[in-house]
């Protein structure tokens, strides 16, 4: 039962300072991939957002299902515009946010533009998105905007059963399946394939032969699963999570923190992947690195401050890693998303073709980063 628990503990909620500074993207209807077409296997050249704009649209899946869109703008359309503002609400449902004075509520921008036109020139791959345990579809709308200015579409989906808003009122799905999920995944990629013909709002835009899986915490779990049960997917990414069986021979990356309770079999999983296989591993980081919650996160009058106020203690399963990879002394976020941004669009390139073979993920790159990283390739065709 809540009590009288329920209007100071909402109100904390909100205290998190949730927006990186990112890096703004140029606009435009470049050529699939954008700039970035001779770089080289040594160069950490997509750390940072891309050269298109990009727009936002929240399409209602079904009636229990919401998916936030990131794609790329077409030029001139973002202009005079401004950029989509979230707040934590976001994470909480009709109801509950309902509860939260406008007053207490912390909107933070992301570099997205809502419901501006797709570009149209070349269709755009496929990223579909699983949030964590605990997440929810804009969680990580910063990074997911960054990797669609860079020439994707990435389409992520609440899985309410796991939001932040069932495991605070204990009622999230006990016996998580990425199967389940997966098959959300799937419906998730089969609206967005219908809405890049006539009529839709990608109309043109998209790109159903080439598709990627990912995602964040449980999330990264449901990626393994949709490239292993889905045949239109050829490439797979998770982060800050790994899972003990094998995807076949699709290329498959991890990319976690090497402070991250969440994988600690993250090299014995690892050695269990046969295809084409990347692992990458950052120092002095953790979990909530690719998230939009770390900022204010342990400030004095931050979320977790306001919580130890009003006497009320998150479910273990959210505490045990809300704070992991925010604290003082560990990486600097930016310098964190930086590196996961990288490995991503390296990996989405490389597996659908796009720029030179291997742009982005020599061995050597690791030099070129702004934070040091441990880089281990496997199965790679030309890996001796």
């Amino acid at each position: 039962m809540w009590g009288d628990r329920r209007a100071p503990v909402l109100a904390g909620m909100l205290a998190v300072g949730l927006f990186l500074a990112a890096c703004q993207s140029g606009g435009g209807d470049a050529a699939v991939g954008g700039d970035g077409q001779d770089i080289g296997p040594d160069e950490a050249a997509f750390s940072h957002a891309g050269p298109y704009d990009v727009g936002v649209r929240t399409l209602q899946l079904d009636d229990d299902h919401k998916t936030e869109v990131f794609y790329p703008a077409a030029a001139g359309a973002t202009n005079g515009k401004s950029e989509v503002v979230y707040d934590m609400t976001y994470a909480l449902g009709d109801s509950l946010a309902g509860m939260v004075p406008e007053t207490l509520k912390m909107p933070y921008e992301v570099p997205a533009f809502r419901d501006v036109r797709a570009a149209a020139k070349g269709k755009f791959p496929v990223v579909v998105y699983s949030h964590g345990y605990g997440g929810w579809r804009t969680i990580n709308a910063t990074m997911l905007a960054n990797i669609a200015s860079w020439g994707f579409i990435v389409a992520s989906t609440d899985k309410p059963d796991q939001r932040f808003e069932a495991v605070f009122l204990n009622v999230a799905r006990p016996d998580w399946d990425p199967d389940v999920d997966a098959v959300l995944m799937s419906a998730t990629l089969d609206r967005i394939i219908d809405e890049g013909k006539d009529g839709g709002i990608l109309a043109g835009a998209v790109d159903a032969g080439h598709v990627a899986a990912m995602g964040h915490n449980s999330g990264g779990g449901d990626s393994y699963s949709m490239v292993r049960n889905d045949d239109r997917v050829d490439v797979g990414i998770s982060w800050n999570y790994t899972f003990s069986e094998d995807v076949g021979n699709k290329p498959f990356m991890i990319i976690a923190a090497d402070g991250d309770p969440v994988t600690p079999r993250v090299d014995a999983d690892f050695a269990k992947l046969t295809g084409p296989s990347r692992l990458v591993q950052l120092a002095n980081s953790g979990h909530m690195v690719p998230t939009d919650i770390c900022d204010g996160l342990l400030s004095p009058d931050g979320l977790l401050s306001r919580l130890d106020k009003s006497n009320f203690r998150l479910p273990p399963v959210i505490d045990d890693v809300i704070r992991n990879g925010c604290e003082p002394g560990d990486l600097a976020v930016p310098k964190g998303q930086a590196v996961y941004l990288h490995f991503t669009i390296a990996e989405l390139r490389d597996a659908f073709g796009i720029g030179k073979e291997g742009a982005g993920l020599g061995q050597e790159v690791v030099a070129d980063l702004p934070a040091l990283v441990v880089y281990t390739q496997t199965h790679i065709a030309d890996d001796g």
